[in-house]
């Protein structure tokens, strides 16, 4: 079985949450789209599980681009990547693509060691 990404369309990946902002700030956005059956908040971004799909795909159409203590959220689908390894949650912390999946950066975890200087080209 490869990695597959699966959409669960009752939950919802949010960013670029301002530092101030609260857990019961989130729930008191969130709230307005319908019951929310679970908050993962992490600081600078959250999952938000609703109770029912059609609330999680109302969310995404309501509250991407709304604002937030003066930042505008980036509300995007979730999508649960099974573990692949290109997907793991590291030193490159979360996306901020809104054109992308939503989900954590794509760092080449594979990788082992510190290959960070390998010759990318370019004189300084």
């Amino acid at each position: 079985k490869g990695y597959g990404q699966t959409r669960n369309p009752k939950k919802i990946y949010v960013a670029n949450i301002p530092r101030e902002a609260t857990q019961k700030d989130l729930e008191r956005v969130f709230e307005e789209a319908g019951s929310v059956s679970n908050i993962e908040f992490k600081g600078d971004f959250a999952f938000v599980e609703y109770e029912k799909p059609n609330c999680g795909e109302d969310a995404l159409r309501r509250f991407d681009g709304y604002e937030l203590h003066g930042k505008r959220l980036l509300v995007e689908p979730y999508c649960y990547r099974g573990g692949d390894l290109r997907y793991h949650y590291g030193s490159g912390g979360m996306t901020n693509n809104r054109y992308g999946s939503g989900g954590p950066s794509f760092n080449n975890q594979m990788n082992k060691g510190d290959h960070d200087h390998d010759n990318k080209g370019g004189d300084h």
